[in-house]
C-alpha cells in the first residue's frame, strides 16, 4: 500500500488578519468591560475605555476605506459605544460667577520612591497654589515642603516610608485640619475646614489601596464606600482630591459619586489622564477633583512631570458669593 502524505498547510499571516484580530479583541473588551462589577479583572481593563475609543475609530477609517462592510459595521457600533461613555467628560464646563471666589490647589502623588524634591518645588513656586496636598509623602517630602513654611504657614500631615503618607499645606487658616484612619486598614486621610475669609470650604483627601490582588481591590473599594458616606453627611461646599486608584467607568467609582454627592472637577476638561507618567498613550485618569454644587470648576490640567509615575493635578476652583461651609 503506498505511503499516503498529508500536508498541512499554514494560512499566512496578514495585516488584514490582525487588524480583524484586533478588531474582535477590541469589541470583547469594549462590550465586556460594561459588566465590570463580576470581575475585578474586567474592572481593570475599564480603565482604558479612552483607548477603546481611539482605537474603533482608527479601525473603522481602516476597514471603511477598504469597504469591508462586516467590521465596518461592528466598529460603527463599537465607536458610538465607546464614544458615549467618553466624548461626555469634554463637554459641559461649569459656568463661572464673576463674584465667586477663585483659589488653585495642585495635587500630586509624589511616588513613595522620589526623593527629587526640586521639580515639585519648583512647580509650586511657579503655579504658586493656595493650597498643596501630598500623597505617598516621606519625611523626606515634609522637610522639603516645610522649606515653603512661610507661604504655606497652616498644615496636616503624617509622613510615612510606605506608600501612605498624606499631607495639606495651606496658605489659608484651617479648621479643625485631622488626620483620620479610614476603615478598613486604617489608611491615613486628611479631613479639615478651610477659611477663606467669612466662608468655610471642606476639605478631604484620600489614597485608597491599589487593586494589585483581591484583597488590595476590595479593602480600595470599602474605603470609597465609608468615604462615599461620610461625605454624603457632610454640609456645606466640599471639596474631595485624591489618587483614588480607580477611574470613571469603574463600578466602585459611580457608586462613590452617586452616594456622595459630588460630581468630577474633570467634566468639561476631557478624560485628563494622570497615570502613569512613562507611557502617556495607556494614560488613565484615576487623580480625582470631585466638588459639590457650590464650587465650579474654573481649570483642571495637569502639571509638569515631577519624577514621579503620576502627573500633578492642578485645579483652579470658585466658590459662590455667599456660600459657607458648616
Amino acid at each position: 500500500m503506498p505511503n499516503l502524505q498529508i500536508t498541512a498547510t499554514k494560512k499566512p499571516v496578514t495585516v488584514f488578519g490582525l487588524l480583524e484580530a484586533a478588531t474582535i479583541l477590541l469589541a470583547i473588551f469594549s462590550v465586556g468591560t460594561l459588566f465590570a462589577e463580576s470581575h475585578r479583572y474586567l474592572e481593570l481593563f475599564s480603565h482604558f475605555r479612552y483607548q477603546f475609543f481611539v482605537s474603533s475609530v482608527l479601525l473603522l477609517t481602516i476597514f471603511a476605506f477598504l469597504r469591508r462592510r462586516f467590521f465596518s459595521l461592528l466598529l460603527v457600533g463599537l465607536t458610538i459605544l465607546n464614544a458615549s461613555l467618553v466624548l461626555p467628560w469634554y463637554v459641559g464646563r461649569d459656568q463661572i460667577e464673576a463674584s465667586g471666589v477663585t483659589f488653585k490647589l495642585l495635587h500630586a502623588n509624589v511616588h513613595r520612591d522620589n526623593t527629587e524634591t526640586s521639580e515639585l518645588l519648583a512647580q509650586i513656586d511657579a503655579e504658586d497654589p493656595d493650597l498643596v496636598i501630598l500623597q505617598e509623602m516621606s519625611s523626606d517630602w515634609l522637610t522639603a515642603l516645610q522649606t515653603h513654611g512661610d507661604k504655606y504657614p497652616y498644615s496636616v500631615a503624617e509622613a510615612q516610608d510606605g506608600a501612605f503618607g498624606i499631607g495639606l499645606f495651606s496658605k489659608f487658616p484651617l479648621d479643625n485640619a485631622r488626620i483620620v484612619p479610614a476603615p478598613p486598614l486604617d489608611l491615613p486621610e486628611i479631613r479639615a475646614v478651610i477659611r477663606l475669609g467669612e466662608q468655610r470650604i471642606n476639605l478631604i483627601s484620600a489614597h485608597p489601596m491599589p487593586p494589585v490582588g483581591r484583597a488590595e481591590t476590595e479593602a480600595r473599594n470599602a474605603q470609597l464606600g465609608a468615604l462615599g458616606d461620610d461625605i454624603a453627611n457632610i454640609s456645606g461646599p466640599t471639596l474631595f482630591i485624591g489618587d483614588l486608584n480607580i477611574s470613571m467607568w469603574a463600578p466602585a467609582y459611580q457608586s462613590f459619586e452617586t452616594t456622595s454627592g459630588l460630581r468630577n472637577g474633570r467634566k468639561g476638561f476631557g478624560i485628563v489622564s494622570t497615570f502613569p507618567v512613562f507611557f502617556r498613550l495607556a494614560g488613565i485618569p484615576i487623580d480625582h477633583c470631585l466638588v459639590s454644587e457650590e464650587l465650579r470648576v474654573v481649570d483642571f490640567r495637569t502639571g509638569l512631570s515631577i519624577g514621579s509615575d503620576h502627573w500633578p493635578v492642578v485645579v483652579v476652583l470658585s466658590l459662590r458669593a455667599g456660600d459657607s461651609g458648616a
